[in-house]
């Protein structure tokens, strides 16, 4: 062995981990951020599914604010997207505030 390097041993395997670790936390927070910015687009398709839902014609006010209610249960209890919305990161309302807009 040479003088320069007996003092060095094992320092690759310092950088390695040091590494390893430093890759690993930048994978967790761009896999949370990826996570998070899908279920912020599947809530607005929601919001925009269900205001669709309550826009349209009907025979009366109450029973278009029932039509959407209808389609936001519908959703909320669909089991693709139960595992998303009672895992306890996210949080959507039981009931929507629905409110009818004056033409």
């Amino acid at each position: 062995m040479s003088k320069s390097s007996h003092g060095q041993s094992g320092q690759i395997t310092a950088e390695f981990l040091f590494a390893i670790v430093i890759c690993f936390g930048f994978f967790m927070l761009f896999f949370v951020l990826s996570f998070t910015f899908s279920i912020v687009e599947v809530g607005q398709y929601i919001a925009y599914s269900v205001a669709r839902a309550q826009v349209g014609s009907n025979v009366d006010a109450a029973t278009q604010k029932n039509a959407a209610l209808q389609k936001y249960q519908g959703f909320i209890n669909n089991q693709a997207f139960q595992a998303l919305f009672q895992n306890g990161w996210f949080v959507f309302g039981k009931t929507p505030d629905i409110r009818q807009t004056p033409f």
